[in-house]
């Protein structure tokens, strides 16, 4: 690691910390609120305590994801707008080490996040990690996969808009259908089906493998598709920092 690389990726992370009311703990309420609201609605006509404990998890990625792209995402547009990204380009790094600096701010966001979220809600719903391995993989899966998207997205981006726009129409339906809330088995055959195409679903899907030990997909698959999608988002993002894609033109 070099030392440009080593600042610039604490920039991005002192970046959130300075404002974490605004980054960290609007995920704990919104995530505390869906688990009251669930309790209240389905808790005492159901199983509720064991839909809390699965709902966990799910709220848990969703929050990481969101978070980690937004990090990224909002980070190099805002730089390209005032063109202070001008002169991160003049920094001595590699397009590899700056594309990992920025990618390394929106993991750290997306880890504090979903520790915190896990903390909160622990207090409310009981469970144990059921393998913590698997659990910080598909985590550092989720991260750096969408910290790579928030970038890509940023460098295409020509408005503050643009940013907005993939958030509402892409990120959040793919992650409310991605199983967050229920298990794909609930679902009729041909939905089944539908929802494999939905890369989502294997991140949220592997997660809560780790954390209560259950899936509705092979954990092997899920593992091929979420590595396959993280290291290829993240080296394109690293070929278009090279080919100075919407960046030397800005």
């Amino acid at each position: 690691m070099s030392i440009g690389m080593y600042y610039l990726a604490k920039r991005e992370i002192m970046r959130f910390l300075k404002i974490i009311n605004e980054t960290i703990f609007p995920s704990i309420i919104s995530s505390l609120l869906f688990l009251a609201i669930f309790h209240f609605v389905i808790g005492k006509s159901t199983n509720g305590s064991d839909y809390l404990q699965f709902l966990v998890p799910g709220l848990t990625i969703m929050n990481m994801i969101n978070n980690s792209f937004i990090n990224s995402a909002f980070s190099v547009f805002i730089s390209k707008f005032t063109h202070h990204f001008e002169h991160i380009l003049t920094m001595p790094l590699s397009y590899l080490e700056l594309t990992t600096a920025y990618v390394s701010g929106s993991v750290a966001r997306g880890f504090l996040t979903g520790i915190s979220v896990l903390i909160a809600t622990s207090f409310f719903v009981s469970f144990t990690i059921y393998n913590i391995f698997i659990l910080v993989l598909y985590g550092l899966f989720a991260t750096i996969l969408f910290g790579s998207i928030g970038v890509l997205v940023a460098l295409m981006a020509k408005q503050f808009d643009h940013l907005g726009v993939f958030n509402t129409f892409f990120l959040t339906p793919l992650t409310m259908l991605g199983g967050v809330f229920y298990s794909i088995k609930v679902l009729p055959p041909l939905f089944q089906k539908l929802v494999l195409f939905n890369p989502l679903f294997y991140l949220v899907d592997g997660f809560r493998y780790g954390l209560l030990g259950i899936s509705d997909a092979p954990l092997v698959q899920g593992m091929i598709i979420s590595l396959i999608l993280s290291v290829g988002f993240f080296s394109l993002v690293v070929y278009l920092m090279k080919k100075g894609y919407k960046v030397k033109e800005w």
